[in-house]
Order: structure tokens, then C-alpha cells, then sequence
């Protein structure tokens, strides 16, 4: 009968934190993330952010690791590239778990198809594949690589702004490192 009891005690606790996220009840939602040991705790508050959008809610993950990842999952869900140059401000930065913030930029690069990400990584960085970015070192050049546009035959990549004042302002499609002033089909 106890047994009976504890299974059914379980499964309305896992069925609560299921309808707090359904239901957008965020506040109750961080309850139920408090609740919850470290590990679990600081994924469920991950999960939170990403779905809220709401970056700040990062700063509540004790783990670097989660911390660092749930910056750069917020920024792709955003399309956000300004959140990615923002990680370094953070204590967890450089730890050995955290993620890069040029992880981050090729990560909202390859999964929002955004050439402005691309180009914030340095040209000379270097850094190695992670789960993040598998099978792919993280540089500009396999950054540009990766992009779904600015190929042969593809539509040029388009771009939001100038870069460090390479181009004039008008030209913002981008095949390969050729700019063009209005929208074409890479040769």
C-alpha cells in the first residue's frame, strides 16, 4: 500500500512540473527547478530560459557547463548574436566545462543560417569540436562553410550590418567573400 502511495506521489509530482512548463507558469516553474538536485535543477532552469527567451534566468545555473550552454541555446532561439560576445562577462567563462562565446557563434550561425555570427569569430581562432558543434572545429572559415546560402548556385548570404570597417554599409549579400548591394544567386 505504501509502495502504491509513493509511485502515485511521484507520478503527480512529475505530472505538476509537466503542467507548470505547459501551462507558461514560470514562477512556478522555478520552484519546481529548485526542488530538483543540482544537476537536474540547473537543466530544468536551462530549459526555462530557452523557452522564455529570457537570458537572465542563465545566471540562476550553478554548473559552468549548463551556465555556458544555456547562453548559447537562448541566442539561437533569439537569433541573437550580441548574447554569444556577452559570455565572457560571466565568472564561469574559461572554466574548463564552459563553452566559448565563439562555440556560441557558430552554433547560432549554423542553426539560424546567420553570416553575422560567422563573422564575429576571429579569423585566427581555433578551437576544438564540441558536442555543441561535432565533427566541425570551431573557425570562420568552417563557420561560412557551414551556412545554407553564399555557395554556388544558393542565394547570397544577407548580411545585418558592416563589418569592422571592411564593406560600406549598402553591401550586404554575401557570397563567399564577395559582397553584393542587392540580393543574387552565387555563381
Amino acid at each position: 500500500m505504501k509502495r502504491n502511495t509513493l509511485i502515485a506521489g511521484i507520478g503527480l509530482s512529475v505530472l505538476l512540473v509537466a503542467l507548470v512548463f505547459a501551462a507558461g507558469c514560470e514562477d512556478l516553474g522555478e520552484t519546481a527547478c529548485d526542488a530538483m538536485p543540482d544537476n537536474e535543477r540547473d537543466h530544468c532552469i536551462q530549459k526555462l530560459a530557452v523557452t522564455s527567451s529570457n537570458i537572465t534566468r542563465c545566471n540562476d545555473i550553478k554548473g559552468a557547463g549548463p551556465a555556458s550552454k544555456c547562453w548559447v541555446l537562448v541566442a539561437q532561439s533569439t537569433n541573437e548574436v550580441f548574447i554569444c560576445g556577452t559570455m565572457t562577462e560571466n565568472s564561469w567563462y574559461n572554466h574548463r566545462d564552459a563553452y566559448h562565446r565563439e562555440d556560441c557563434m557558430l552554433y547560432v550561425a549554423r542553426n539560424s543560417n546567420n553570416i553575422d555570427a560567422c563573422m564575429h569569430i576571429d579569423k585566427d581562432y581555433h578551437g576544438q569540436a564540441t558536442d555543441l558543434n561535432p565533427y566541425m572545429d570551431v573557425t570562420q572559415t568552417n563557420c561560412l562553410k557551414s551556412l545554407k546560402c553564399g555557395k554556388s548556385g544558393q542565394p547570397a548570404c544577407y548580411s545585418k550590418q558592416s563589418f569592422r570597417n571592411r564593406v560600406q554599409e549598402d553591401m550586404n549579400y554575401i557570397c563567399g567573400e564577395v559582397r553584393y548591394p542587392q540580393p543574387v544567386t552565387c555563381p
